[in-house]
């Protein structure tokens, strides 16, 4: 029987990872615009959801094997 995944700390955990991807390439809190914070917000979002294509991809070739 496979375990139950929590997705509340799998979002979160996918958050973590992208914003350490991400911080390299967005401006600090402290200096950052409104608009900057909003477009690393989306990047993140984006990141976050390609990621989880990737495991629902994942899942269902096993499903279909």
């Amino acid at each position: 029987m496979q375990q139950k995944t929590n997705w509340i700390e799998k979002r979160q955990s996918l958050r973590n990872d992208v914003d350490g991807m991400l911080s390299s390439i967005t401006p600090a809190e402290a200096t950052a615009q409104p608009m900057d914070v909003m477009i690393h917000e989306l990047l993140v979002h984006r990141v976050e959801l390609e990621m989880q294509i990737e495991e629902l991809k994942s899942a269902n070739n096993l499903m279909e094997e």
